[in-house]
């Protein structure tokens, strides 16, 4: 599992690190960016939970394939668009959806089978090398997105993707169930999928999601515009990728460190305690342009940490055997409020015409810092409820 992990981690990370520098390159604006990860996120805000009731109920492996099976159609669809010199914001949008599809029918149901495959008392390492794992893919395609773009285009880099995701096909043969579900009809899961509750511990979901969701919103309007500024402040797609594949690595260690700790001190806690110090360095790229400053705050491993715990406390938090559902839906939150981000941002960005006086990046940047920030309160109190629990 931890094998496929990387594999799907790095077919994804290969482009997907190195989407917005490109785009930038070629004359897409910001809410052209905006409008290519919207158009991800609908497909997982339609398809998430609905997905993941169907993967507790009918076996998390097949999902796992299938999302698989749909990563490599959109690589060959990005290829041909590219072979053909078709890249525009539709078709560019067209892959971002098929990626949301695989996504949507894969995360949930990934997520809960590697966390569960070890006992509840131990999800945190669970978690810990199910994040390990997926950051080492990522670490390793961001270290080569950007030179293989720069050096032998675009092409040669879908392909190398196409290929590694075969290899996914192999790997994920090897892992067997242990429990599946009684099946579900379609319109019990439909029903169920928009249902606006999920049975959870003493209702800890709720306070969860709602964490989930201002930290999304935030980090969707900060990250639109700052990425393009991280990439303006490094000067290339190499640099970029190189440091992209840099944080990734200081990502992969941490969370095997962070989810062996979270085995003995409150998963509550250490999220608060990364938010505090995430949110203060997000406070002082608003306005900087140092070099060394931005490469600091885009190498510190606080991202993983964060997930980490989210995707830990979420199998935590679940109902058993409904595990698939919970990070499905912790998903679909998060696309939700990632797409409202994402729009804010592209239209404030249109508004005040960022790209004529780039110094206006602040503007945004300070609003997803301030939608970030609301966390901090919020992880304060869901520790409170939590020992209220216990």
């Amino acid at each position: 599992m931890s094998i496929t992990a990387v594999i799907i981690a790095f077919a994804s990370s290969i482009f997907w690190t190195i989407l917005p520098p490109y785009m930038w390159d070629l004359g897409f604006g910001f809410l052209d960016i905006a409008i290519v990860y919207v158009s991800q996120s609908v497909v997982m805000i339609l398809f998430s939970r609905l997905l993941g009731i169907f993967a507790d109920s009918l076996g998390r492996k097949k999902f796992i394939v299938g999302e698989l099976v749909v990563l490599l159609i959109a690589y060959i669809f990005l290829y041909l668009c590219v072979y053909s010199d078709s890249l525009n914001v539709l078709t560019i949008s067209t892959f971002s959806a098929l990626m949301g599809l695989a996504w949507a029918i894969g995360s949930g149901a990934f997520a809960a089978a590697i966390t569960t495959s070890l006992s509840r008392e131990r999800t945190g390492f669970a978690t810990g090398l199910y994040v390990t794992a997926d950051t080492l893919g990522w670490t390793i395609g961001s270290f080569v997105s950007g030179a293989f773009v720069d050096v032998f285009g675009m092409g040669l880099t879908l392909i190398v993707s196409i290929f590694v995701i075969v290899l996914g096909f192999l790997t994920i043969g090897f892992y067997h169930e242990k429990t599946i579900r009684k099946p579900i009809s379609l319109r019990s899961a439909l029903k169920d999928s928009w249902a606006l509750s999920l049975p959870s511990k003493d209702n800890l979901l709720v306070y969860l999601f709602i964490i989930v969701a201002v930290l999304n919103i935030g980090a969707a309007i900060f990250f639109l515009v700052f990425v393009i500024k991280f990439y303006m402040i490094v000067g290339s797609k190499t640099m970029y990728g190189l440091l992209s594949g840099i944080s990734g690595l200081l990502s992969m260690l941490v969370p095997y460190f962070v989810g062996k700790l979270s085995e003995s001190v409150d998963k509550e806690k250490i999220l608060f305690w990364a938010l505090i110090v995430r949110v203060l360095f997000m406070a002082v790229m608003v306005f900087s342009w140092d070099l060394w400053i931005a490469i600091l705050f885009w190498i510190t491993p606080l991202w993983p940490i964060v997930m980490l715990e989210l995707i830990s406390l979420t199998t935590e938090y679940s109902i058993e055997n409904r595990e698939s559902e919970a990070h499905a839906v912790r998903n679909l939150i998060g696309m939700v409020l990632q797409t409202i981000g994402n729009i804010i941002g592209g239209l404030i960005s249109e508004l005040i015409n960022v790209e004529a006086n780039l110094e206006l990046m602040a503007i945004i940047l300070g609003i997803g810092v301030a939608f970030y920030a609301l966390g901090i309160p919020l992880s304060l109190i869901l520790y409170r409820k939590s020992k209220i629990s216990s």
